[in-house]
């Protein structure tokens, strides 16, 4: 690689009609096809990038449906996890046990129910 501030005016013009020659031979390397195809799939993918972004808004909408319609059901609701950890409490299950979810989340259910015996 040159260092360009320690050549000449007359250095550095030389130097880049030689670089333009370079550039230009390589203008036939590539070609009309393959410019073509590689505009044809960009196209393509951006096309799947907004419909994969339609998706994902579709699909945080229902979340936050039934995120909603668990959480303010007027059944009480508890996720347990494989060990019977708790891992969700809506809002009615709340109420009828008399629980905090926030102290609740994470301890097991048998604990939550019988806390005398731990």
């Amino acid at each position: 690689m040159n260092d360009y501030a320690k050549l000449t005016r007359a250095q550095l013009i030389k130097e880049i009609r030689r670089q333009e020659a370079v550039l230009s031979s390589l203008k036939h390397v590539i070609d009309e096809p393959l410019i073509h195809e590689l505009e044809a799939r960009q196209i393509e993918l951006e096309m799947q990038n907004q419909e994969l972004q339609q998706s994902q808004l579709q699909l945080e909408k229902s979340r936050d449906l039934y995120v909603d319609l668990h959480h303010f059901a007027p059944v009480g609701y508890l996720t347990l996890d494989k060990s019977g950890c708790v891992q969700e409490i809506n809002l009615a299950a709340d109420e009828m046990l008399g629980w905090d979810s926030a102290g609740i989340v994470g301890k097991s259910f048998y604990e939550c129910l019988f806390p005398d015996e731990h």
